[in-house]
């Protein structure tokens, strides 16, 4: 029975509530377009409370702007924060802009006046900045011509050019630091903080006459608006627990790749069922594939084409390359059949993958062909290589009921000398310790001593 409840079919429901929302819709048609007008007039004077308050928020900004570059010039020798300077005051001119914006709207006075007050003393502050700027330049020996007309215009008095280059902009920083100068910042904020309540308040009291011919309008609206709201709210939770919030979670179930849980509506439901069966045999054919893809059967190792893309990947990197051969593996095969063959092929496997670090690739390349990549490895680090082999060797020397079998092996480093491919070099040494009778290893770098003492 608890099933039955959980897995509801969602498509019966939906009708009925339909049919409800209609009727209820319809009757609510003539006092909604009322109550919308009263709705129309509230968002309009949002939008230019909204659009008032960013212009006055400008005035701030175009003030704050202005010290910013002001001080990052005086203090550094910034040309480039000089230069956006006078293009606020000369081009963009926002704090003038404020006030052009703010005309757009029945604005009360006092916003003007506080704005309006705000702009002198920006201005005046303006006055301040520039002439700590000339200092500055004069200090830093920048020719004010290169920044604007407006900052060569600035006449210094005789004092200030009388000060030491230091002099002059140690004093154009205090200019811009002192108390006097946040005192006038402190002021123009205060106006601007002024004209921003002004025109809260006068918001408010126009928000709330529009409220209040709203609730008028919007009670005949209530009436009507109780029963859908009801059908609303029912068909939401129904959705919302038995669709939507199911579908939601299935989002992460899917990028997961995981099983989705099968709660919800019947049609929510029938529809995870049948993908968790798509999606379970999808991912056993994917595993297969991808294993018999970049694995060896018999050994379970990397395959010849795993090999190949590891070893590009790894091209340049500081690595080993040790080439295996088992010796005589075709006696081996002639003398006790393929049966024992592979299960010789398997123990050398398995005996190279427990000897060689998570890391390394283990690979099978060929019939009786392994190779095996080892990270991390330099030249000088011959005696861990040497090491490896060793316990390779040891393992393969414990008795056990197959034929005995011995390992030639060629090793060759990335930085190796020459300009031959790292699998030839190693394999050149494998052919080295099979020339020299098998049952051992060779490094390359070795063989390429003994050729170049030679050539000497």
């Amino acid at each position: 029975m608890e099933e039955k409840k959980r897995r509801i079919r969602i498509t019966n429901v939906y009708t009925w509530f339909i049919i409800v929302l209609v009727i209820s819709s319809a009757l609510l048609l003539f006092w909604s377009y009322k109550s919308g007008q009263s709705i129309k007039a509230m968002q309009d004077q949002t939008n230019e409370y909204i659009a008032e308050q960013q212009a006055i928020d400008g005035m701030k900004d175009a003030s704050d702007l202005l010290t910013e570059k002001s001080r990052s010039f005086i203090a550094t020798g910034n040309v480039a924060a000089a230069k956006l300077y006078f293009v606020e005051v000369n081009v963009d001119k926002n704090r003038e802009k404020t006030l052009e914006e703010l005309a757009k709207y029945e604005t009360g006075d006092e916003i003007f006046e506080s704005l309006n007050e705000a702009l002198k003393k920006s201005n005046d502050l303006a006055e301040v900045e520039c002439y700590a700027m000339r200092l500055a330049a004069e200090g830093y020996g920048i020719d004010p011509k290169t920044i604007s007309k407006d900052l060569a215009a600035v006449k210094l008095t005789d004092a200030d050019k009388a000060l030491s280059k230091r002099e002059q902009r140690v004093k154009a920083r205090n200019m811009v630091f002192d108390d006097n100068y946040e005192a006038m910042k402190d002021d123009i904020i205060d106006d601007v903080i002024s004209g921003l309540e002004k025109l809260l308040d006068d918001s408010h009291h126009e928000q709330v006459r529009t409220y209040n011919r709203a609730v008028l309008l919007s009670r005949g609206v209530h009436i009507m608006m109780f029963a859908i709201l009801i059908c609303v709210f029912a068909l939401l939770l129904l959705t919302s627990g038995k669709l939507i919030v199911p579908m939601r979670r299935s989002t992460v179930y899917i990028e997961k790749n995981e099983p989705l849980p099968t709660e919800g509506a019947e049609e929510y439901g029938y529809l995870a069922e049948t993908y968790n069966g798509m999606l379970e045999k999808t991912k056993r054919n994917h595993e297969e594939l991808s294993y018999e893809a970049t694995h060896d059967e018999l050994t379970g190792l990397f395959n010849r084409k795993m090999f190949e893309n590891r070893r590009s990947e790894l091209a340049g990197s500081d690595i080993a390359m040790l080439i295996v051969d088992i010796d005589y593996f075709k006696k081996i095969n002639d003398e006790n059949g393929h049966e024992i063959g592979d299960k010789v092929l398997k123990k050398v496997a398995d005996i190279l993958q427990s000897c060689f670090r998570l890391e390394d690739s283990v690979c099978r390349i060929g019939g009786d062909e392994f190779c095996v990549l080892m990270l991390q490895m330099t030249p000088d680090m011959r005696d861990v290589v040497k090491a490896k082999i060793d316990r390779v060797m040891d393992k393969l020397l414990i008795p056990d009921d197959l034929p005995k079998a011995t390992l030639s092996i060629g090793v060759a480093f990335y930085a190796d000398e020459g300009d031959e491919d790292l699998f030839v070099k190693a394999d050149k040494a494998l052919y080295n310790t099979k020339e020299e009778g098998r049952d051992g290893y060779t490094f390359y770098s070795d063989i390429a001593e003994k050729l170049n003492s030679e050539n000497d």
